[in-house]
């Protein structure tokens, strides 16, 4: 799955559309997640910024 498709289905089930109840099964939903929040990891990453207990840092600090 791509960054892009990623970030659509996340879009789409935030905004409630029926695509996210027609997923196969709740593994399926759970893995499309979970490669979302590594496209947003990847990213931050990319910026600068790391994750610490549930917390964006810059590295700057």
């Amino acid at each position: 799955m791509t960054k892009e498709e990623t970030l659509l289905l996340a879009a789409t089930i935030l905004s409630g559309n029926s695509i996210a109840t027609n997923l196969t099964s709740g593994k399926e939903l759970a893995k499309r997640l979970f490669d979302l929040a590594e496209c947003i990891n990847d990213e931050d990453k990319k910026r600068g910024l790391t994750h610490s207990r549930g917390y964006l840092e810059s590295k700057d600090k």
